[in-house]
């Protein structure tokens, strides 16, 4: 049974394994605006399915790769912010979207205002921001894959056994980390997934 609720309270939907639907990520794709390309911040790994997809929309992709760099920071004890491993951006521009996928839960919260902080000045009124979260005790040590099959479908694959302690992020204090942004979409999946999507207004 799936609920979907705007701007309110976390709904339920029955979700087993990777690759099924993804009624937020569906949310999103249809408050893209239409008859422009749009500008997609990717935090994520650059995959080629996610590339040829958003190329139907004439996006200009922007792709980081935030967790890699910051584990390499980190493992050269450089003493960089998590905003200096970012690609500077020309002035004046403004995401359509930006897609955090799971890494809401392997950023500090200091890390996560710090970038929030920063890429507020290149959003605008109506930016989208995705991401999905984990519910459970223990989750993988690294960020999961995360391919766009469709606009309602992705698949994700674990690329690690070995697990950490989750944040178990609760929706009061993601909400505290995301000034000027409002809930419009948020789902939890029977595997222990949550996914969000917040505007910025």
């Amino acid at each position: 049974m799936r609920l979907a609720v705007k701007d309110g309270p976390i709904s339920y939907v029955d979700q087993h394994n990777g690759g099924t639907n993804f009624l937020a990520l569906r949310e999103m794709f249809s408050r893209l605006p239409g008859g422009r390309p749009i500008k997609v911040l990717d935090l994520g790994m650059a995959w080629n399915s996610n590339i040829q997809f958003f190329s139907n929309f004439r996006a200009h992709l922007f792709v980081e790769d935030l967790f890699r760099w910051k584990t390499r920071m980190e493992s050269k004890k450089t003493g960089q912010s998590i905003t200096d491993l970012l690609q500077p951006y020309p002035q004046g521009l403004q995401f359509d979207v930006i897609l955090f996928w799971d890494l809401f839960d392997y950023l500090s919260n200091k890390e996560l205002e710090a970038l929030i902080q920063h890429l507020t000045p290149f959003c605008k009124r109506g930016t989208l921001m995705f991401f999905v979260t984990s519910t459970l005790e223990k989750i993988p040590s690294q960020p999961a894959i995360f391919k766009i099959i469709d606009a309602e479908h992705l698949l994700y694959e674990t690329t690690t056994s070995a697990v950490s302690q989750g944040r178990q992020h609760r929706q009061a204090g993601i909400q505290r980390l995301l000034p000027g942004f409002r809930l419009v979409r948020a789902f939890r999946m029977s595997n222990g997934m949550e996914e969000y999507l917040y505007i910025y207004e």
